[in-house]
């Protein structure tokens, strides 16, 4: 939160997650329901303002089960990952400090590619593009809008927008990918993945408290806002124009 002054006086303005449109919302939410493995009714869902309300939506719909478990769903997943990635020498086993860069892989996508193969079903994090990938986004979008311009004002020259389009994706598809600044530690890496995959990991037998929700929510939210963890309050607004709109 961000102090000003103003006459006088002190005051403090709420922090927002910075969605800003309503397709930001509805991703979120659809994560939400896919997260906790819950339908949250619309109406309820479009009066969510800030993440204390997405919190308590979430307390109202979300079925504890039948079977209460005493296991971590962080540790759950940890063991899932360190096994997916578990190399075949004599190397000794990632522990949750391990950095992700040192696990042996050529790539974070070779990494991901791993940990599907054992885990079909596991969510993951989302990857950031790296360099590469972003030069050769940056080329696709140029070259699709210069192929429109060189289309109306200068037909011969149509390939130059097309091979710049070709070559951006090229190093889009050959994108090794980058690990969010959030996710350097397989520690950090099981921590995503437990509140990511929180109902399939409640299913098999991990704890469930409001506590664990609540951390489960925000592992879910920081997909979507690049707001740190240690600032997402229950007063925190979702939307940026909700800001506006005090």
């Amino acid at each position: 939160m961000n102090p000003i002054a103003n006459a006088g006086e002190t005051m403090t303005l709420p922090n927002t997650l910075g969605l800003d449109d309503d397709l930001d919302s509805v991703e979120l939410l659809l994560d939400l329901e896919t997260a906790f493995g819950v339908k949250f009714p619309s109406d309820e869902a479009e009066a969510c303002w800030t993440v204390g309300d997405v919190f308590k939506l979430a307390h109202r719909h979300v079925q504890r089960p039948d079977d209460l478990g005493a296991g971590c769903a962080t540790a759950m997943a940890f063991y899932r990952l360190r096994r997916a990635l578990a190399q075949d020498d004599a190397r000794p086993r990632p522990a949750p400090t391990t950095a992700l860069e040192d696990i042996l892989s050529p790539s974070p996508n070779a990494t991901y590619r791993r940990i599907r193969e054992a885990y079909p079903d596991m969510r993951l994090p989302r990857l950031s593009l790296s360099a590469a990938g972003q030069v050769g986004l940056t080329l696709l979008l140029v070259g699709a809008l210069c192929l429109i311009i060189t289309g109306a004002a200068a037909p011969r020259w149509w390939v130059l927008p097309a091979l710049a389009m070709t070559v951006g994706a090229v190093l889009t598809h050959l994108d090794r990918g980058r690990f969010s600044p959030g996710c350097r530690t397989l520690g950090d890496l099981a921590r995503k993945v437990a509140g990511l995959n929180f109902a399939a990991l409640t299913a098999a037998g991990a704890r469930y408290r409001d506590a664990d929700v609540r951390s489960a929510l925000v592992e879910v939210i920081t997909e979507h806002s690049s707001l740190p963890k240690s600032e997402i309050q229950d007063g925190t607004l979702l939307l940026q124009s909700q800001m506006r709109a005090r």
